[in-house]
Protein backbone atom coordinates (compact mmCIF):
# COMPACT_ATOMS: atom_id res chain seq x y z
CA UNK A 1 0.00 0.00 0.00
CA UNK A 2 1.36 3.50 -1.07
CA UNK A 3 0.66 6.11 1.30
CA UNK A 4 2.46 9.46 2.32
CA UNK A 5 3.66 7.51 5.71
CA UNK A 6 5.09 4.93 3.76
CA UNK A 7 6.52 6.70 0.92
CA UNK A 8 7.76 9.31 3.93
CA UNK A 9 9.80 6.05 5.31
CA UNK A 10 10.50 5.19 1.74
CA UNK A 11 12.48 8.41 1.42
CA UNK A 12 14.33 8.36 4.82
CA UNK A 13 15.97 5.20 3.75
CA UNK A 14 17.70 6.50 0.80
CA UNK A 15 21.57 7.26 0.88
CA UNK A 16 20.67 11.27 0.42
CA UNK A 17 20.27 11.07 4.38
CA UNK A 18 23.29 9.04 4.92
CA UNK A 19 25.13 12.49 4.55
CA UNK A 20 23.03 13.30 8.29
CA UNK A 21 24.12 10.51 10.18
CA UNK A 22 28.05 11.69 10.97
CA UNK A 23 28.61 15.33 12.10
CA UNK A 24 31.96 14.61 13.31
CA UNK A 25 32.56 14.20 9.27
CA UNK A 26 31.75 15.73 6.35
CA UNK A 27 32.18 15.24 2.73
CA UNK A 28 35.51 16.96 1.30
CA UNK A 29 37.92 18.05 -1.13
CA UNK A 30 39.88 20.59 0.14
CA UNK A 31 39.97 19.10 3.79
CA UNK A 32 39.87 15.58 5.79
CA UNK A 33 36.50 14.92 6.87
CA UNK A 34 37.05 15.60 10.56
CA UNK A 35 38.75 19.30 9.66
CA UNK A 36 35.91 19.89 7.09
CA UNK A 37 33.45 19.13 10.55
CA UNK A 38 35.11 21.61 12.12
CA UNK A 39 34.48 24.00 9.03
CA UNK A 40 31.30 26.52 9.31
CA UNK A 41 28.33 26.75 6.66
CA UNK A 42 29.68 30.21 6.30
CA UNK A 43 33.24 29.66 6.38
CA UNK A 44 32.77 27.06 3.44
CA UNK A 45 30.84 29.66 1.61
CA UNK A 46 33.17 32.21 1.98
CA UNK A 47 35.83 29.66 0.31
CA UNK A 48 33.05 28.62 -2.43
CA UNK A 49 32.33 32.65 -3.32
CA UNK A 50 35.96 33.40 -3.48
CA UNK A 51 36.61 30.99 -6.02
CA UNK A 52 33.54 32.09 -7.82
CA UNK A 53 34.78 35.43 -7.87
CA UNK A 54 37.87 33.84 -9.63
CA UNK A 55 36.07 31.86 -12.06
CA UNK A 56 34.11 34.95 -12.84
CA UNK A 57 37.24 36.72 -13.75
CA UNK A 58 38.08 33.77 -15.72
CA UNK A 59 34.90 33.84 -17.38
CA UNK A 60 32.15 36.29 -16.96
CA UNK A 61 29.46 33.28 -17.49
CA UNK A 62 29.71 32.16 -13.92
CA UNK A 63 28.84 35.53 -13.02
CA UNK A 64 25.28 33.39 -13.22
CA UNK A 65 25.64 31.16 -10.80
CA UNK A 66 25.57 34.18 -8.02
CA UNK A 67 21.91 34.38 -8.16
CA UNK A 68 21.84 30.62 -7.75
CA UNK A 69 23.72 28.15 -6.61
CA UNK A 70 25.99 31.03 -4.64
CA UNK A 71 23.12 33.26 -3.41
CA UNK A 72 23.02 33.63 -0.20
CA UNK A 73 19.92 31.68 0.73
CA UNK A 74 21.61 28.93 -0.82
CA UNK A 75 22.77 28.21 2.60
CA UNK A 76 19.76 27.44 4.08
CA UNK A 77 18.91 24.77 1.75
CA UNK A 78 18.32 21.31 2.68
CA UNK A 79 18.47 19.11 -0.51
CA UNK A 80 17.53 15.88 0.86
CA UNK A 81 13.90 17.41 1.89
CA UNK A 82 13.68 19.93 -1.26
CA UNK A 83 11.04 18.74 -3.78
CA UNK A 84 11.84 17.13 -7.06
CA UNK A 85 11.18 20.87 -8.49
CA UNK A 86 13.46 22.11 -6.37
CA UNK A 87 16.00 19.66 -6.68
CA UNK A 88 15.82 19.64 -10.69
CA UNK A 89 16.21 22.92 -10.67
CA UNK A 90 19.47 22.38 -8.58
CA UNK A 91 20.54 19.31 -11.31
CA UNK A 92 20.31 22.13 -14.14
CA UNK A 93 21.89 24.56 -12.65
CA UNK A 94 24.70 22.05 -11.15
CA UNK A 95 25.09 20.80 -15.01
CA UNK A 96 25.45 24.17 -16.28
CA UNK A 97 28.37 25.09 -13.68
CA UNK A 98 30.08 21.38 -13.82
CA UNK A 99 30.19 22.42 -18.07
CA UNK A 100 31.84 26.26 -17.25
CA UNK A 101 34.35 24.60 -14.77
CA UNK A 102 38.11 25.83 -14.79
CA UNK A 103 41.38 24.35 -13.19
CA UNK A 104 40.47 26.69 -10.13
CA UNK A 105 37.00 24.87 -9.76
CA UNK A 106 38.07 23.46 -5.99
CA UNK A 107 37.61 25.99 -4.33
CA UNK A 108 33.91 26.22 -5.57
CA UNK A 109 33.42 22.84 -5.75
CA UNK A 110 34.20 22.39 -1.52
CA UNK A 111 30.68 24.93 -1.54
CA UNK A 112 29.06 22.46 -3.86
CA UNK A 113 29.52 19.31 -2.07
CA UNK A 114 28.58 20.64 1.61
CA UNK A 115 25.72 22.38 0.38
CA UNK A 116 23.81 21.05 -2.80
CA UNK A 117 26.09 17.31 -1.88
CA UNK A 118 26.52 16.70 -5.37
CA UNK A 119 28.58 14.03 -4.31
CA UNK A 120 25.84 12.22 -3.56
CA UNK A 121 22.82 13.71 -5.88
CA UNK A 122 24.60 14.25 -9.02
CA UNK A 123 27.32 11.53 -8.78
CA UNK A 124 27.67 10.91 -12.53
CA UNK A 125 28.26 14.34 -13.36
CA UNK A 126 31.00 14.66 -10.39
CA UNK A 127 32.20 11.22 -11.21
CA UNK A 128 33.09 12.50 -15.00
CA UNK A 129 34.70 16.08 -13.46
CA UNK A 130 37.22 14.05 -11.13
CA UNK A 131 37.93 11.22 -13.65
CA UNK A 132 38.81 14.00 -16.30
CA UNK A 133 41.23 15.48 -13.73
CA UNK A 134 42.77 11.82 -12.82
CA UNK A 135 43.42 12.78 -9.22
CA UNK A 136 43.21 10.28 -6.86
CA UNK A 137 42.57 12.92 -4.24
CA UNK A 138 38.81 13.47 -5.62
CA UNK A 139 38.44 9.91 -6.54
CA UNK A 140 39.08 9.36 -2.90
CA UNK A 141 36.55 11.95 -1.56
CA UNK A 142 34.05 9.26 -3.00
CA UNK A 143 35.31 6.08 -2.52
CA UNK A 144 36.01 6.54 1.53
CA UNK A 145 32.27 6.68 1.76
CA UNK A 146 31.72 3.97 -0.63
CA UNK A 147 29.95 5.81 -3.46
CA UNK A 148 31.65 5.02 -6.13
CA UNK A 149 30.14 1.32 -6.40
CA UNK A 150 27.12 2.67 -6.15
CA UNK A 151 27.02 5.42 -8.50
CA UNK A 152 26.17 4.02 -12.02
CA UNK A 153 23.09 2.15 -11.11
Amino acid sequence: MSTSLAEQLRRLQTPQTSQFVDARKRHSILFTSEEAATKSRETIYEIGISGLHELIELNPAFADFEDTLFELTAKDIQRAIESKEVNALLDKNIKRFMFHFSPCFMICLEWLIRRFSINLYNKDEFLMLIFSISSNKYVRSMHSNNEVKHCWR
